[in-house]
């Protein structure tokens, strides 16, 4: 009933007069004569419950004129008065969690990494920088996939270790030119994964001793971007724990008791769960991976089909998500 009032006054706004009945069914969208009849009993009575017309009806209608004037006083009296806001605009980010906008690049898998995959990933960063929405980029480790030092069944006549090192620096080396090229004023870091770390721990598994006269560390430096060596502690941005992953999906918020993003799982989605300690919302975003499933060294898992989801992550300033590539 309110909404066709308010539309009739909107409608005799727009032609500067009462509109006949004609008129009004011609310029609504909300009544008819059917409706109207139905609603106030007549089109005279719908001027007057709008307050635009006076009741002037024949003798022989004036009984079921007064059983729709009843019926309109009663739908008042059921009426419910609405509270309204004294102040209709709020302070939201005093109200609201705020994060500094992050986008978050996970397992490559380097030189399998997935190319298509990585092109979109440029284009969501050239996106969102343009838009001013990103400050940080986080490569969540596992930049290598270091097949040569699996300890899974690998093949030997694949790639040898130096071309595949060789390839894959070539390759994160390519893809921090372009991440500095397209968004340079933004805060870049890299952190290390299970699968970067497989050389160090082949080393120490053969001969401890020569932990002393090898150096992995230059594989992972890049131009301008903070390289986090310490895979055990997670990057803090804000209230947000940045780490590769330690546990299956979503296990990770509960132990570090904090908003988290990782990879790792290869599966990617978002998870809010409220802590029954501090009784607050926190949330976990894993963001997929960006390897290329089909690659020799990505066929270890023991199934064929994968419940792998390629895409990564982004976090705006009030809520993160996962972008999934199809």
């Amino acid at each position: 009933m309110h909404e066709l009032i308010a539309d009739l006054k909107r409608i005799a706004l727009k032609l500067g007069k009462t509109p006949s009945r004609d008129e009004y069914v011609f310029n609504t969208l909300l009544g008819s004569r059917r409706k109207i009849d139905r609603v106030f009993g007549s089109y005279t009575l719908f001027l007057q419950a709008s307050g635009l017309g006076t009741l002037d009806t024949p003798k022989s209608n004036t009984r079921e004129n007064e059983i729709v004037k009843q019926r309109i006083a009663r739908f008042y009296e059921r009426s419910v008065d609405v509270d309204i806001p004294s102040k209709p605009f709020v302070d939201i980010g005093a109200e609201l969690d705020t994060h500094e906008q992050t986008l978050c690049i996970p397992d490559l898998h380097c030189p399998w990494w997935d190319f298509d995959g990585v092109n979109r990933v440029l284009g969501l960063i050239k996106y969102f920088y343009k838009l001013g929405e990103l400050k940080n980029i986080v490569m969540l480790g596992d930049m290598y996939d270091f097949y040569a030092a699996s300890k899974f069944p690998r093949s030997q006549i694949l790639m040898n270790p130096s071309e595949e090192v060789e390839k894959a620096r070539l390759q994160l080396e390519w893809l921090w030119s372009e991440i500095h090229r397209i968004a340079p004023r933004t805060t870049k870091h890299a952190l290390l994964g299970n699968h970067d770390l497989r050389p160090h721990k082949r080393l120490l598994e053969s001969n401890s001793v020569l932990e002393a006269f090898y150096d992995f560390k230059p594989l992972f430096r890049f131009d301008s971007v903070h390289t986090h060596m310490d895979p055990r502690k997670p990057l803090v941005i804000g209230d947000v724990s940045f780490i590769h992953g330690f546990a299956q999906q979503f296990r990770h918020r509960a132990k570090l008791q904090t908003h988290v993003v990782h990879g790792h799982t290869h599966k990617g989605g978002l998870v809010h769960s409220k802590n029954p300690q501090s009784q607050r919302w926190l949330w976990e975003l894993d963001c997929g991976y960006l390897g290329d499933p089909s690659s020799k060294p990505l066929t270890y898992t023991p199934v064929k089909e994968l419940s792998w989801t390629k895409g990564c992550g982004y976090i705006g300033k009030f809520s993160p998500c996962f972008i999934p590539f199809g």
